[in-house]
């Protein structure tokens, strides 16, 4: 299935994918066999206009605006083969977390509130991971990109703020730490969306003035 799921299973909204699903990279990639020869023909470095391709816009954004996250099977399954990366053994996970989990197999996504020491480290450890897994779609878009022969600058827009406050914009970025870590050949912007034009809205403020 390729649509984001909530913590009971549930369809967050329909429009809303789970990014790396089978299905989705599917569907997506079926368009980029269309849509990326095209932009190949007519990028800058074979005499075209296109100097910039953005590689898809604002990833994650529906968590922050509906306060969900997306726990469809292709998100837990990557949940714990990034654990099992991460600490080699079960063994090293339980001695960490200070936990009892019998194997890899048995691992659950954390839900609900924090309650002990093992939710704690459980969220903390999928906060990481949905680090490495913006990085790991990204990756994979670029990778399929860049196999068309496209060799223009790419982009990626992280989401901005509203309201003119900005309060969690610190929050989106650490969201893409890793990709802006291991790769060098993506430039990373923003958007600003003043919704209305007050003092609490700086940057609209100092255009103005």
């Amino acid at each position: 299935m390729r649509i984001a799921l909530d913590e009971q299973g549930n369809v967050i909204s329909p429009d809303l994918m789970s990014y790396m699903s089978e299905e989705f990279l599917r569907y997506s990639f079926l368009w980029y066999d269309k849509i990326m020869p095209i932009i190949g023909r007519f990028q800058e470095s074979k005499g075209g206009p296109i100097i910039m391709l953005q590689v898809c816009n604002e990833v994650g954004v529906f968590q922050w605006l509906s306060g969900k996250i997306d726990y469809n099977e292709s998100v837990t399954t990557l949940f714990k083969q990034f654990l099992n990366e991460k600490y080699g053994t079960i063994e090293e996970l339980n001695s960490t977390h200070g936990s009892a989990i019998a194997s890899l197999d048995a691992i659950v996504t954390p839900r609900g509130k924090i309650e002990s020491r093992q939710d704690y480290c459980m969220y903390y450890d999928f906060h990481l991971f949905y680090r490495h897994y913006y990085a790991l779609y990204l990756d994979t878009l670029i990778k399929k990109i860049t196999g068309f022969g496209i060799t223009t600058q790419l982009a990626h827009n992280i989401p901005g703020w509203i309201y003119g406050n900005a309060a969690e914009l610190p929050m989106l970025i650490s969201t893409y730490e890793e990709i802006m870590r291991t790769r060098s050949d993506i430039v990373f912007g923003l958007d600003h969306i003043p919704e209305f034009v007050s003092f609490r809205n700086g940057p609209l403020r100092s255009c103005v003035q």
